[in-house]
């Protein structure tokens, strides 16, 4: 009886000014947005013995910078194809047409023996996606900017065995923090950021029997403190009764985070890039 492939799944880094996601089984390599710097990316492929040639397609969540900023320059180290929503692809003039495959929201698509899911996500972005993936019989589900959750987010983050899902700012450095009106108004709004207090409500929620790893993603680096968003959501889970390992992933800092679906407490492992 052949053995179920092994699920890697890495953050390159994540944070308001860079996010990147691996997903590897079976010897497939996908790339989830390209928003960190060009050589944390080329680092991490070579830490596991890959190159950009061995990426077999890049999934975009939307088209601001924090999310494709090295993909001009992974496409000209190698040639692979793009898929992202018309509209995130319309707000990338640099990605050459016969690189461009074009999803739409709920729409599941295969890659090799990958299933991948875009789910609709409350963004000031043009179109922007979230992603449900299954591999190997399991499920990761990734979605970093959303200002808002609905059902259908939670939906599938329910189903997940590894949930990736934003946590972007603490209501109280927010507040105090030296953001003008405007852009305060803008991260709190429906199209804006998630913050720790709604991001630990909604995994009260929606954290079952099948939920895995959680990581905590998009953290902003001026209105959030890892210990503010882990202490918020390990509080909310354990008076619901609910234990987790639960993660707040680091900004690109030279630091790699592995999940690993062999691992039956859903560990990870972390290394630190020779920076």
């Amino acid at each position: 009886m052949n053995e179920r492939p092994e699920l890697f799944v890495s953050s390159l880094g994540s944070g308001s000014n860079g996010n990147a996601f691996l997903i590897e089984c079976g010897g497939q390599t996908l790339l989830i947005d390209a928003g960190v710097p060009v050589r944390t990316l080329l680092a991490c492929l070579a830490q596991r013995g890959l190159t950009p040639k061995d990426i077999d397609a890049a999934l975009l969540s939307h088209e601001h910078t924090d999310h494709v900023k090295a993909l001009p320059t992974l496409l000209g180290k190698s040639e692979f194809p793009v898929y992202a929503t018309r509209g995130t692809h319309a707000g990338l003039p640099n990605v050459p047409n016969r690189m461009r495959q074009t999803i739409q929201a709920l729409d599941t698509f295969t890659i090799g023996e990958t299933s991948v899911t875009p789910i609709p996500v409350a963004h000031d972005a043009r179109e922007p996606v979230g992603y449900f993936i299954e591999a190997a019989g399991l499920r990761v589900a990734i979605m970093t900017d959303l200002g808002e959750i609905s059902e259908v987010n939670a939906e599938f983050a329910s189903c997940a065995d590894h949930l990736i899902i934003e946590s972007n700012y603490d209501e109280g450095l927010l507040r105090s923090g030296s953001y003008p009106a405007y852009l305060k108004s803008r991260i709190r709004s429906s199209g804006g950021h998630l913050s720790n207090d709604d991001c630990a409500s909604f995994l009260r929620e929606i954290v079952g029997e099948r939920t895995g790893g959680i990581w905590l993603c998009h953290l902003s680096e001026n209105n959030n403190r890892p210990s503010l968003a882990l202490g918020a959501t390990n509080d909310i889970l354990k008076s619901a009764g609910k234990f987790r390992e639960v993660v707040a992933l680091p900004r690109y800092d030279g630091t790699v985070l592995t999940w690993r679906s062999s691992q039956k407490r859903q560990m990870i492992q972390q290394s630190n890039l020779p920076f």
